[in-house]
């Protein structure tokens, strides 16, 4: 019995052509000293405990995160690995307090905090009576409705945590991701 050879459609065709191109662009880079698989990962870490950083704001705060780690890495070996022809790499956004982000940069090398000297917070216009103004970082304006204050301070917002998944506390992987 003769086997009937399927014909693929023109969007079969396309996709199959798009598939195998992403699956050759995937393929993580080598480690030839120990001939294994470097399996590095950038992980954003966002306060979950600032009630003012809306998912705006957040998502600013982790782009100031990623330029600040590609200035600092840019010639770093494992960066040009994790960066490979893409000039980007796996990246996770996880959400966790100031406590756990800075239990977790502390103990590596490659992590570092985005402190905004100017990170904006709306009160309303009543409490500005009982903000001590030297700690503001910009003077304070009132919103156009004249009912609120916005007032700049400077604040750890996010850091950046980079290196091989492997070399990472277990706790890290239990984190949430930031939605």
């Amino acid at each position: 019995m003769k086997k009937k050879i399927k014909q693929l459609t023109v969007f079969e065709k396309s996709f199959q052509k798009l598939f195998d191109a992403s699956v050759e662009q995937c393929i993580m880079p080598v480690d030839t000293d120990h001939n294994m698989t470097k399996d590095y990962i950038l992980y954003i870490l966002v306060r979950n405990d600032l009630p003012s950083l809306n998912p705006g704001k957040a998502m600013a705060q982790a782009v100031h995160a990623g330029h600040l780690f590609s200035a600092k890495y840019h010639e770093d070996k494992a960066y040009k690995e994790w960066a490979g022809d893409r000039g980007f790499g796996t990246t996770v956004t996880l959400s966790a307090d100031f406590h756990d982000i800075n239990r977790l940069i502390g103990g590596q090398p490659s992590g570092g905090w985005v402190m905004d000297p100017t990170y904006p917070i709306t009160v309303p216009r009543d409490t500005m009576e009982f903000v001590n103004s030297e700690k503001l970082s910009a003077p304070a304006h009132y919103t156009k409705d004249g009912k609120s204050v916005v007032l700049c301070r400077k604040e750890d917002t996010c850091a950046y945590l980079f290196g091989e998944r492997s070399q990472f506390p277990a706790w890290l992987f239990e984190l949430p991701m930031y939605q």
